[in-house]
């Protein structure tokens, strides 16, 4: 094996682990922005559902 084979192999597979850890990181980030939607949704149908609670014993 030449030196430039060498060389290139070794950016494909450099660049290829750059792809998966970008990947991983916008997954993770997606992840943690559905769990905080979630959260906030969670939230307003407790607040919502407070309020109904009020008006019915009112």
């Amino acid at each position: 094996m030449n030196v430039t084979n060498y060389i290139n192999q070794l950016t494909e597979l450099l660049v290829f682990n750059l792809n998966i850890k970008i990947k991983m990181k916008s997954d993770n980030y997606t992840h943690r922005l559905g769990k905080n939607i979630d959260k906030k949704v969670k939230e307003q149908v407790n607040r919502l559902l407070l309020l109904d609670q009020k008006r019915e014993r009112a």
